[in-house]
């Protein structure tokens, strides 16, 4: 679940709170999982939101890392990481990147919805 913010006057969207429940099966070291689901919001919302190669008829126009947009500590939500240790599924490992990708496609929905 995200909770949002968007600013009416320009239409900037600001991520505010996001819960992330996850169902990996067996749940062999959590606090390691909660890390990488962190990271996979972070990285997801920090493309949605702001990462962009810009580019013009000549082609890129992106140069550098300098001044490629990403999401920056200060803006990074508040992310909480619910794990759902599951051990009757008998699965290991499906919990890598499980975050990026949902956060990336809500992420554009609200851009569409601001347009």
């Amino acid at each position: 679940m995200c909770e949002i913010a968007v600013t009416p006057a320009t239409g900037a969207i600001a991520v505010e709170k996001y819960t992330i429940a996850v169902d990996p099966g067996i749940v062999v070291n959590p606090m390691q999982l909660k890390r990488q689901v962190e990271g996979g919001a972070v990285m997801g919302i920090s493309h949605a939101l702001l990462e962009e190669a810009a580019f013009d008829q000549s082609g890129i126009t992106s140069r550098d890392w300098n001044t490629y947009p990403i999401l920056k500590m200060a803006d990074v939500p508040e992310i909480k990481v619910v794990l759902l240790n599951r051990p009757e599924v008998g699965r290991y490992g499906g919990g890598s990147e499980a975050a990026e990708r949902p956060s990336e496609k809500r992420s554009r929905k609200l851009t569409y919805w601001r347009s």
